[in-house]
């Protein structure tokens, strides 16, 4: 119960207030595309709320993670209202500015409820790095820089401040709990890098934790560089939007003490953008259920896993599919000469899927091996979330334009350029209406 009342009272008008700002904000005056938009809000929102993943976790685990993340997707919103008006006049300046500090706030609140909210904060210190450079950085980029680090700092040590009171052993003992570097680089079997390679490379037996602890580090922070440079060099919304996800995924795969449920950091800010990429990101949602599949059996969860799956996926796809063959704007993937190949590649995906979750549940492993079955899960998840990581920061980097946030004649806002796994939406408003009749 009392994870719903936060649900209703952060994180679901968060959802609500960042989908009305990346699909319904931009207003039609043609009816056909303004009913578009209603109906993608709607199904956005209903496939959001109906996130596997968050679902299990939060109401099935008895976890709060949408206090966290919905205090992140606070800290997303007013990243996305700040370059609304680009006018140069002292009142859009003030705007813009109490966006940014809004924006820290929130985020700074949401690392200091839960630290894996750190799988977020590349992307969004890089990005307001990004926008204080772009705005000069010695005349107002200073002044950004400025009340963006004393909002961090100040919340930092408002809610650090009982501790600090209590003396440094006090604090040291917080640090201590909220990084576990003694308990080891994994705990229990989960579907990242590390531990799905242990099977065949001993780890923990040949490195020692300090070794494995730099290396975790380093691993993560060199795979998060390309997304993070990109968006300091180049930042938009949409590459912000994106690299939220590929940091996080990255996080996911090689940082330290990672947890089965911890994936769920990766996918809630990609069930954002399902409108736009939906056969990848409902792809990665499944896959990201799977990898949980040991958790949620031992929680007595497997009626849950089943069923919120189905759901998700007979949504997603009847929907898209349909506007697939009604609309000019193809949600699927448009790379036409590898399209059947893809689509097959995806239904041996869920095939495997069924598969793995049949054999956890109704057949028994060789004695010899009873981890089996959840080390294949973990195998076959990991080896998905690389080539998930990969696709996403593809469409990254491919992305043409400055910031393509904005008004567009189709009324989104989103107007991705993007070839992959998308939808082509550079046809005018008339050639829309011709397709669509």
């Amino acid at each position: 119960m009392t994870v719903l009342l936060f649900d209703l009272i952060i994180f679901y008008p968060s959802v609500y207030l960042i989908l009305n700002e990346i699909i319904s904000s931009t207003k039609t005056k043609d009816s056909i595309l303004m009913n578009t938009n209603q109906k993608d809000y709607l199904i956005s929102l209903l496939l959001i709320l109906l996130n596997p993943n968050l679902v299990l976790i939060d109401h099935g685990h008895f976890q709060y993670n949408s206090i966290s993340l919905g205090l992140m997707q606070l800290a997303i919103l007013f990243i996305l209202y700040y370059t609304h008006d680009n006018n140069n006049n002292n009142n859009s300046s003030k705007r813009n500015l109490l966006h940014l500090v809004l924006s820290s706030l929130f985020f700074t609140m949401a690392l200091n409820y839960k630290q894996m909210e750190l799988y977020h904060a590349l992307p969004i210190f890089f990005y307001l790095l990004g926008l204080c450079f772009k705005s000069n950085i010695f005349k107002n980029g200073f002044v950004k820089l400025v009340f963006i680090g004393s909002t961090v700092i100040l919340t930092f040590l408002i809610l650090w401040l009982p501790f600090i009171l209590n003396g440094l052993d006090s604090v040291a003992q917080v640090v201590t709990r909220i990084f576990p570097i003694k308990r080891g680089l994994f705990e229990d079997k989960v579907a990242n890098f590390w531990c799905s390679i242990s099977p065949f490379i001993k780890l923990k037996e040949n490195f020692s934790l300090d070794t494995l602890t730099k290396l975790s580090f380093l691993a993560t922070l060199l795979f998060n560089l390309p997304c993070c440079l990109n968006l300091l060099l180049r930042p938009s919304r949409q590459r912000f939007m994106i690299a939220i996800v590929n940091s996080a995924l990255v996080f996911y795969l090689f940082s330290f003490q990672v947890h089965e449920k911890s994936i769920i950091i990766a996918t809630v800010p990609a069930c954002l953008l399902i409108n736009f990429y939906p056969f990848i990101i409902t792809w990665f949602i499944l896959i990201a259920n799977l990898s949980m599949l040991p958790l949620l059996i031992k929680d007595g969860l497997v009626m849950g896993y089943i069923s919120t799956s189905l759901i998700f996926l007979l949504i997603s796809t009847i929907y898209y599919k349909n506007r697939q063959t009604k609309e000019s704007l193809n949600y699927w993937p448009n790379l036409k000469s590898f399209n059947n190949l893809i689509k097959f590649v995806y239904f041996l995906s869920l095939l495997g899927l069924l598969i793995l979750t049949l054999c956890a549940l109704f057949l028994k492993p060789p004695k010899k091996l009873p981890d089996l079955w959840t080390v294949l899960i973990c195998i076959y998840s990991c080896g998905h979330f690389i080539i998930f990581s990969i696709v996403f920061n593809l469409i990254q980097f491919t992305l043409k334009s400055e910031d393509l946030l904005l008004a567009s004649t189709s009324g989104r806002l989103f107007n991705f350029d993007c070839s992959l796994f998308t939808y082509n939406n550079n046809n005018t408003l008339s050639d829309a209406k011709k397709k669509l009749n």
